[in-house]
């Protein structure tokens, strides 16, 4: 789900997304509060993201999570990305 131009681009961002709680625990209504940089569509990465989130149905105490908001950081920042130094191989 990394954003294909931003990868391309060795870019790393960072988008929040707010959405409601189902009575199933799925995530509705979910919109995108902020992402920078901008032009990265890290955004629109994070909103495919969520399909896959589910929440427990109740809380601890029992009471039903349904129509609750959660707030979600996604952090798009993999590992592949980060520089790593220089290695020459050849004894020299």
């Amino acid at each position: 789900m990394y954003p294909f131009d931003a990868m391309a681009n060795e870019k790393i961002g960072v988008a929040v997304v707010r959405c409601v709680v189902g009575a199933d625990g799925r995530l509705h209504n979910c919109s995108l509060a902020c992402e920078t940089p901008e032009k990265w569509q890290f955004g629109a990465a994070a909103m495919k993201l969520t399909r896959f989130y589910k929440m427990k149905a109740t809380l601890p105490d029992g009471r039903a999570v349904e129509g609750g908001t959660v707030t979600l950081p996604f952090f798009f920042n993999p590992p592949f990305l980060a520089r790593l130094p220089r290695c020459d191989a050849s004894g020299r």
